[in-house]
């Protein structure tokens, strides 16, 4: 008898399993549900997040890098100051003398070129930080040295030597002096200071410092955000430019060399851009830290080739969106034209140069980044030279 029972809920089993309960869309509903409840209480465990940011680091030395260094994407950022110099030149000359017609249709071409030095310079900036925040000191000293020294510069040619010479051919009629003096500075200096890149470098340095570095004296979270909200200062600075430079155009203000030779004058399109990738890069970085990585685990991720490409991709897709925008915003919105915003899309074309950009590169003989400043003075010296050869001559 004990057999046969035995025997009888074995055939129930093996039914039971060949054929399973037949479960009603309610059950299946709940079970669903109880399914999706499950994993997202999982998701938020800490084992879950840890295991994502293991996949991460696992994944992290990818070996797919840029060709270009931030060297590589200096020198052709310097060749397109030379072209600046050689547009600023013509400009001068073609005053004075009448050039061929082809030599005024190359340097329109140049022109065009030229406006890429200084996206090309702030991209090559931005990686030498994004590779080693521990220079973004030396590299807001150095900037602000050079801006220094350039607005010393301008600041003597003006008052001086420009200023001396009108007083001359005025015969020391003092309000004729001031406008003949502000006229030459405005053809000459109004050229040169929209390519004097060092205010704007030092500026974004400024930026950098506040919003990346942090100080070893910071101790707690509250001094840590005072000092990461002194980043807006340099923000503010470029909108407060921006006002100026259009009020100053417009006739409304009459600003002095003194003051323009140490304003950033570059369209607050440019900075929007890396600001906003500053801003995503951060954001990344909070991230990654509640997903429960470390910050030594986040530094050795920055130097990662895997992350320098997704910077790269990230930074082509923010220049794609902010330069159409500002494309939008001319037909929308003329007048924003007077703030330097409408005429920035070709900055769309510098998005090969970050795409093929790799923060993870670093060229050899170091020296070279003090050498390349001083062939490009030396090239812009002959570039003045020759042009005063070519005018004298033609006089």
């Amino acid at each position: 008898m004990e057999e046969s029972l035995i025997q009888t809920e074995e055939i129930d089993k093996t039914e039971h399993s060949i054929n399973p309960p037949v479960l009603t869309k309610e059950q299946l509903r709940l079970d669903r549900k109880k399914q999706r409840k499950a994993r997202r209480e999982y998701k938020k465990t800490s084992e879950y997040k840890r295991s994502k940011i293991d996949k991460l680091l696992a994944k992290q030395n990818i070996k797919f890098r840029g060709p270009f260094s931030y060297r590589t994407v200096r020198i052709f950022a310097y060749i397109f100051m030379l072209f600046a110099q050689i547009y600023l030149v013509y400009s001068i000359a073609s005053k004075i003398v009448t050039p061929a017609h082809w030599v005024g249709s190359f340097v329109n071409v140049l022109e065009i070129l030229s406006i890429f030095a200084l996206p090309l310079f702030l991209t090559s900036n931005f990686c030498l930080i994004m590779s080693s925040k521990r220079n973004i000191k030396n590299f807001l000293i150095f900037y602000s040295a050079f801006a220094l020294l350039i607005y010393l510069a301008i600041i003597l040619i003006h008052y001086r030597y420009i200023g001396g010479f009108a007083n001359i051919i005025s015969d020391g009629d003092a309000e004729m002096a001031n406008g003949i003096a502000n006229t030459i500075s405005n053809i000459f200096f109004g050229k040169v200071i929209n390519y004097n890149i060092f205010v704007d470098l030092s500026l974004f340095s400024f930026f950098y410092f506040f919003f990346f570095y942090k100080p070893k004296k910071i101790k707690t979270r509250k001094s840590l955000i005072t000092f990461r909200l002194f980043s807006l200062l340099p923000v503010s600075i470029a909108i407060v430019s921006s006002v100026l430079y259009a009020m100053h155009f417009l006739g409304s203000i009459n600003l002095p060399v003194a003051a323009l030779a140490i304003m950033p004058c570059r369209s607050f399109t440019i900075y929007a851009i890396f600001f906003i990738l500053s801003i995503v890069i951060k954001i990344r970085q909070y991230r990654f830290s509640k997903l429960g990585g470390t910050e030594i685990e986040y530094e050795e991720y920055l130097k990662s080739n895997r992350n320098s490409l997704e910077v790269s991709v990230i930074a082509s897709i923010i220049i794609f969106a902010i330069s159409l925008i500002d494309f939008i915003l001319l037909f929308t919105i003329p007048e924003v034209i007077l703030l330097g915003i409408g005429v920035n899309f070709y900055f769309v074309f510098i998005i090969p140069f970050v795409l093929l950009l790799s923060y993870t590169r670093k060229p050899k003989l170091k020296i070279m980044d003090a050498i390349l400043p001083i062939i490009f003075v030396v090239l812009t010296i002959i570039i003045y030279l020759e042009a005063f050869l070519l005018v004298f001559n033609s006089l």
